[in-house]
């Protein structure tokens, strides 16, 4: 859903490039993460980025706390069905379609530092419209299927962008099919083997079950509350030695 904006020094968005349809991200303290635009225009006072005219379609740019929220409003079934965001990314970095389609951004070992929600749409009823995300190389497509569709326009569909500290932490965002998995889980020894059995590279499951044995009561908590409200978990996960991939916190999330 659409998040609260924040001004743009408040949030991890470092620059919008209005003439040139880019958004750069400061997940962290290596090098930004750049999106360009599907479409290029001019700011108007609600800070939205729109298409020129004829095409169909514009893009709004709403900085959140945690990244940014790239809305797109569609006009017509003759607007187009996928909507191209170009990643440019640090060296070794790549785009991954999960199994819950979201898309981690992962580093060159493997360990997710950011990711981009579960893609959503809605028309103007608020009924949901079928949308998926395809990712081929650095490009990320959000596919809205409304042409033949029984909908009302404008369409709303929103790629949400959030990241990690990767010099410092690692994020790992549990689906809800995973995040079910783990807080039905019988025992703690089994919630335990369940979370570190998820943890998407081997690098990362190092000492997690000593890790997370004294904490897990308040973990556990915390992926029973995001069950009963339909969302995810996000474990962060600390990069620094000596105390390497001991969890240094977990939330609730949309998903």
């Amino acid at each position: 859903m659409l998040e609260e904006a924040v001004p743009l020094d408040s949030s991890p968005v470092g620059s919008l490039d209005i003439a040139g349809g880019e958004v750069s991200l400061d997940l962290g303290e290596g090098a930004p993460v750049s999106v360009q635009l599907p479409t290029a225009g001019r700011l108007d006072a609600a800070t939205q980025v729109r298409g020129d005219a004829g095409e169909g379609f514009g893009v709004a740019v709403v900085p959140t706390a945690e990244g940014v929220q790239l809305v797109v409003a569609i006009d017509a079934a003759s607007s187009p069905e996928s909507f191209d965001f170009e990643l440019d990314l640090p060296e070794g970095f790549a785009p991954e379609v999960t199994s819950d389609g979201a898309v981690a951004l992962r580093d060159a070992d493997g360990a997710e530092v950011g990711y981009v929600e579960q893609p959503w749409a809605f028309d103007a009823t608020g009924a949901p419209v079928e949308t998926r995300f395809v990712v081929q190389g650095d490009t990320l497509t959000q596919v809205v299927e409304h042409a033949e569709a029984d909908v009302t326009y404008p369409i709303t569909a929103v790629p949400t962008i959030k990241g990690c500290n990767w010099q410092t932490a690692t994020c790992v965002t549990f689906s809800k099919s995973e995040t079910r998995r783990i807080a039905d889980q019988s025992t703690n020894a089994a919630g335990v083997g369940a979370l570190c059995g998820l943890l998407p590279h081997a690098l990362i499951r190092v000492g997690c079950g000593v890790a997370f044995v004294p904490i897990w009561n308040s973990v556990k908590g915390t992926f029973k509350k995001a069950k009963r409200e339909g969302k995810c978990v996000e474990v962060k996960l600390n990069r620094i030695p000596p105390a390497y991939n001991t969890p240094i916190g977990w939330k609730v999330v949309g998903c």
